[in-house]
């Protein structure tokens, strides 16, 4: 910190909080175990992986060669006209991309068959779904934090404010909130994010920036008395009339600004590592540019406010996740934060002991900018291609006025 002339003062620090042993929601029963062939070394889900990028190949079920994991887990399925690994190459097929409800099939429900072991060798026999809150959740928080402030002096005082940022985690949700908060449970409430890790076999695929992270952050705000009247700059000679119309004046103001928040595209209703939560879509080549255009041609037919400049291309360039991903969480970022708040307001004395009238006008959203938000489960999801991109919620409220009189004694 240091102090300037004219009553000014600069501070510049540093602002770091480190998350440890957090309580992050565990999809316990939900996830598969990735089961490990004793002969082969081989593990469940990157058996899963292989056969479902033959299918997104169209591999042909004949052309599909005998994979260890499924020959020594499987041998009771195989057919003197099929392999053991074409058998559940052709379960994995006819459910894809939801490769989760294929292994409920051959595993839980041992239906065409069943592994060697019988079921709910993978799947967890008792509960779809069992949560448990586990200690393992971390985050980390640095920023610079630089203020210039100004005292009251000379009929005006400011402060303005600049924060650069990064906040990551593995989920952006606090504790209390993941009990009981599965996929439709809380009608209007953001459902659709990860509340819990996705793949427990690997935690830190998860990690990315947090839900609120926002790079920079401006803000000010600022009281001010208008140069006019008796003693002022400008009219220093009004008279007692002149000076009860338009002396006395005073304005104030809250300023913010941000960069953009971020956003996650979802994997639609496929369960290809976890039967939990949905998973985030993954990259499938670059992303079309970011305009967070007002009026982009939409995918449903006409214009509107969209994510992206041509959202037919960015639905594109995402594909549904492989067996063992969880695809990219917060890799794109959305509208930032744009407010102006303004008043004016002067008091009247009155010609009785300490009594006044005051007058007060507001305008909150000075500039009626619009600042858009997108709700993934309804525009940022492969479940609704015809609305991919979306913009369905507005950040800030529109320009609001008000208006306000006391009389004060």
């Amino acid at each position: 910190a240091r102090e300037l002339d004219g009553g000014y003062l600069i501070e510049i620090g540093y602002v770091g909080r480190l998350g440890r042993r957090l309580l992050v929601n565990d999809t316990a029963s939900a996830q598969y175990a990735n089961f490990k062939d004793p002969v082969s070394g081989g593990y469940l889900l990157d058996a899963l992986q292989d056969l479902e990028l033959m299918v997104r190949r169209g591999t042909p079920t004949g052309s599909v060669q005998p994979i260890a994991f499924w020959e020594n887990l499987y041998s009771g399925a195989a057919t003197p006209d099929a392999t053991a690994t074409q058998r559940v190459y052709n379960v994995i097929r006819s459910g894809s991309p939801d490769t989760g409800t294929s292994i409920y099939y051959i595993d839980y429900a041992c239906e065409p068959f069943c592994s060697d072991l019988g079921p709910g060798a993978f799947m967890n026999p008792q509960f779809w779904a069992f949560d448990a809150l586990r200690s393992f959740g971390t985050s980390t928080y640095h920023s610079m934090q630089v203020s210039l402030r100004k005292a009251f002096s000379k009929g005006f005082q400011f402060h303005l404010n600049y924060t650069l940022s990064k906040s990551t985690d593995l989920v952006s949700v606090s504790a209390r909130r993941t009990q009981g908060q599965r996929f439709g449970q809380i009608p209007g409430d953001t459902y659709w994010s990860a509340f819990s890790v996705i793949n427990s076999w690997d935690r830190e695929a998860q990690r990315a920036v947090s839900d609120f992270d926002m790079r920079h952050q401006w803000n000010a705000n600022w009281v001010a008395e208008l140069p006019v009247g008796r003693g002022k700059a400008l009219l220093p000679d009004l008279g007692p009339a002149g000076q009860a119309l338009l002396g006395g004046w005073q304005v104030s103001g809250l300023m913010r600004v941000t960069s953009g928040l971020p956003l996650s595209v979802l994997n639609g209703l496929a369960w290809p590592t976890c039967y939990c939560y949905q998973h985030f879509a993954e990259t499938d080549g670059q992303v079309p540019e970011q305009t967070n255009t007002k009026n982009a041609r939409l995918i449903g037919g006409g214009s509107g406010p969209n994510v992206f400049s041509d959202p037919a291309a960015a639905l594109a360039s995402f594909r549904q996740v492989l067996p063992g991903e969880v695809g990219q969480r917060n890799n794109l970022r959305g509208d930032g934060i744009f407010s102006i708040d303004m008043a004016i307001g002067k008091r009247f004395p009155l010609p009785f002991e300490s009594h006044s009238v005051q007058f007060r006008a507001e305008v909150f959203n000075l500039t009626n900018s619009v600042r858009f938000n997108a709700n993934a489960w309804e525009t940022l999801s492969f479940v609704f291609p015809g609305s991919f991109g979306n913009y369905s919620q507005v950040m800030i409220p529109p320009r609001v006025m008000q208006f306000g009189l006391r009389y004060e004694f």
